[in-house]
């Protein structure tokens, strides 16, 4: 018991000796009043009906539908997946090469995909950037390991200081004035982030931000993709500046894939908007999972690392099926054209390594993407194993 006490008080004296930033958290009362960067139409909620209606189809509606030039509407959809986002950068590299890949007019992502949501956004001429970080990087070029007191001192496991280094170079003014004439041409690019002390999904207009073409707007668009690529504990939440009034606060976002693997549009916005005026016409969504979808078998040790790590590995897959699934049925009540991909069981490279961001297998990851879309065997019309079922009263399949 002694020894218990002891480490207890260790434990508190390290707490004591926390290194952890400065947070003046926004007041719950305030909590759907502050604005970042001062400026409305920055972002909503995923899953608040307090966020008004008509906030929300100014948000949808309006911006989209100044785009008039086209019989069709491009949408695509990204998920998380951290280095499996090499599947998603060889499908977009590959669409490219086809030469059939669309202007989308709205792309969302979180976590890994968001960093892919942006360059697929800017275009097929900004593509040399995915295909280097998703085919090159490797874990001691985005991030170090901590010791264990600095790591208990402060918001994370890791010193991830070179991938935020990568992060502002690559943001720079001349790539925000792409997306914010995008944005002034109609076309949407979402972000989400989980914001932790209301535990919602933060849907960022990146368009917005881009198009306000100040210092603060090109951190705030920084400080999303960071936050949304941010894996609680092994990378440090990020602190997003608002205000209220003369005041300003920090709310506190981590990795979008908390909250959402994949998503089209906030919950509180009914897909059947893009029905509406000059969106009624062709409509395709395209949604990528950078990730399995489909159940697959592992021999697992019966050990607590073993355990713990298959079963949140399923955790995240079955969240991420029931985010694809809601998409699904959004799209059906939209009537959209709908096409799925992910990483299906005959992708049977293992990363053998301990680094999440191995090149070696990355390049497999993305050569499997590359292939299945330039071989036309990549996209299926409903998530695998969705089909319904239908039993009459005495047993039979209908």
């Amino acid at each position: 018991m002694n020894k218990i006490l002891l480490s207890l008080g260790f434990l508190v004296t390290l707490a004591g000796c926390s290194t952890v930033p400065e947070h003046h958290g926004v007041p719950e009362s305030l909590a759907m009043q502050v604005k970042p960067i001062g400026v409305d139409n920055t972002r909503t909620w995923g899953n608040d009906t307090r966020v008004s209606y008509e906030f929300l189809e100014t948000f949808i509606d309006n911006y989209m539908s100044r785009k008039t030039h086209s019989d069709s509407l491009e949408i695509l959809a990204l998920s998380g997946g951290g280095a499996n986002g090499a599947f998603g950068a060889g499908i977009l590299s590959a669409w490219t090469e086809k030469g059939t890949r669309p202007e989308f007019d709205l792309v969302t992502g979180v976590s890994t995909g968001a960093i892919l949501a942006v360059f697929a956004f800017l275009g097929t001429e900004y593509d040399y950037h995915i295909v280097d970080f998703y085919t090159n990087s490797s874990d001691d070029d985005l991030f170090k390991a901590k010791d264990f007191l600095a790591a208990f001192r402060s918001m994370s496991m890791l010193n991830v200081s070179p991938y935020e280094k990568l992060v502002r170079d690559t943001i720079d003014t001349e790539l925000l004035s792409v997306v914010a004439e995008g944005y002034r041409h109609g076309r949407l690019l979402l972000i989400g982030t989980t914001h932790l002390e209301s535990q919602r999904l933060s849907v960022w207009n990146m368009g917005a931000i881009a198009a306000q073409n100040t210092a603060a707007s090109e951190k705030l668009f920084e400080d999303i993709i960071l936050a949304s690529t941010a894996i609680p504990g092994a990378m440090p939440a990020v602190q997003i500046e608002v205000e209220h009034g003369d005041t300003s606060y920090q709310e506190l976002h981590v990795d979008g894939g908390v909250a959402r693997q994949v998503f089209l549009l906030p919950d509180t916005v009914s897909a059947s908007s893009l029905e509406k005026g000059v969106l009624a016409k062709k409509r395709q969504l395209y949604v990528i999972r950078n990730g399995e979808f489909s159940p697959s078998w592992q021999e697992v040790t019966p050990s607590l690392v073993a355990i713990s790590s298959r079963s949140l590995n399923t955790i995240i897959k079955y969240q991420g099926r029931s985010d694809v699934m809601r998409i699904y049925n959004q799209a059906n009540q939209a009537n959209i054209e709908f096409n799925f991909a992910h990483i299906d069981n005959d992708f049977k490279e293992v990363n053998e390594t301990k680094e999440q961001f191995n090149p070696e297998h990355m390049q497999k990851l993305f050569q499997y993407g590359f292939e299945k879309m330039s071989q036309d065997a990549l996209w299926v019309d409903r998530p695998p194993e969705f089909d319904s079922l239908t039993i009459d009263v005495t047993g039979n399949h209908l």
